[in-house]
């Protein structure tokens, strides 16, 4: 097990949730995690530094409640998170993940605003989910990835398990203009700009929609995916926590397999040669959105988590602006219509509103 910190200024006041929380990302068996009251900066950098601290949590609003001296820090997560990035420099041992947990409430409303703040985690996760298996893996997945960076270094190949020449070099430029560099600014660029959001990798629900599958109607998807497909997945730092596929290795396979050019074909079509070539018949193909012609599906609607062509979609707003190596998201015209998932945040790009509102005219 993986020992973490896990600092909440409730931790005196609201102990049984705090504790259920703990108990939940221990249950899996890969995390420990201590409790730690809200104190002095220093103080708090002195428990990391000890060295069996592998990973910290932090909730956002450190400074909503006092300690069980009665003392009320003045600095809330970002704050404390800058601070251990900048020790981390001369105290190796505060070179580790720092992951936020707050109420999604509290996240919207107050990190979400403060873009400045976001490169000092790792991670985030909310404290009302009832399943905190996946987060708990994921934890696991940064505390043996930042040590897999430790061991090896600005080695993008060795980290990525990739060699330079199938990844644009764009990808990872910045880092080599430094000659040494603390692990999180190696983890953050390979976090953020690959893993997190879908281009040279990317996550499952996208793999299936780009093989043309349905992954609920298929019985067979886990032997496609895991079997056929085994040479593209991505086993490069942080793989532990965080199933991904490289697509440029997706595209090869699927050529070697069918002889044909994945993107030249439709999820029909996609479908029919990998029942032939590989003799799995329990695969079906997703039908199309309403209001949607096409099944050249290339990415998922947002609105409705379902397989979409994006000539087909509008391009919605996503928690920074993709850089010129990562996907947009989309939502389908009928999503758009009815409004689906903007209640929970999505946002229709400002550059297909006229758009949108010129096919509304239309209809």
């Amino acid at each position: 097990m993986e020992k973490v910190l896990y600092i909440d200024d409730e931790i005196n006041g609201g102990r049984p949730q705090i504790e259920a929380i703990k108990d939940a990302l221990q249950a899996n068996g890969l995390l420990e995690v201590e409790l730690f009251e809200t104190a002095d900066l220093s103080v708090i950098a002195e428990r990391i530094n000890q060295g069996d601290i592998k990973a910290v949590i932090l909730d956002l609003e450190l400074d909503s409640a006092a300690n069980s001296k009665g003392e009320r820090v003045q600095y809330k997560a970002p704050t404390l998170a800058q601070n251990i990035r900048e020790r981390s420099i001369d105290l190796k041992n505060l070179d580790i993940p720092i992951i936020l947990c707050s109420t999604q409430d509290k996240i919207k409303s107050l990190y979400k605003r403060d873009l400045s703040s976001h490169d000092l985690f790792d991670m985030r996760f909310h404290k009302e989910q009832q399943n905190y298996d996946k987060e708990s893996r994921r934890i696991y997945g940064l505390i043996k990835g930042y040590e897999c960076i430790n061991q090896i270094g600005l080695n993008m190949d060795k980290l990525l398990d990739i060699k330079y020449d199938k990844i644009d070099a764009r990808i990872y430029s910045s880092l080599l203009i430094s000659e040494s560099l603390p692990s999180y600014n190696i983890a953050q660029v390979i976090l953020k700009d690959l893993i997190y959001m879908n281009g040279p990798l990317i996550s499952q629900d996208l793999l299936a929609v780009r093989l043309g599958v349905d992954i609920e109607r298929s019985e067979k998807w886990n032997i496609i995916r895991d079997e056929v497909f085994k040479n593209a997945k991505y086993n490069g730092v942080f793989s532990v926590g965080w199933d991904r596929w490289w697509m440029i290795d997706v595209l090869e396979v699927f050529k070697e397999i069918t002889g044909k050019n994945l993107a030249m074909v439709d999820a029909n079509e996609r479908v029919k040669l990998l029942k032939e070539k590989t003799g799995i018949s329990e695969i079906v193909y997703p039908e199309r959105i309403e209001k949607s012609n096409s099944y050249k599906f290339w990415t998922v609607c947002r609105g409705y988590n379902r397989a979409l062509d994006p000539r087909e979609g509008f391009k919605i707003v996503m928690s920074r602006e993709p850089k010129v190596w990562q996907d947009y998201d989309y939502i389908s015209l009928e999503a758009a219509l009815e409004r689906e998932g903007f209640d929970e945040g999505i946002r229709l790009h400002p550059s297909e509103i006229e758009r949108l509102n010129f096919i509304k005219e239309s209809l």
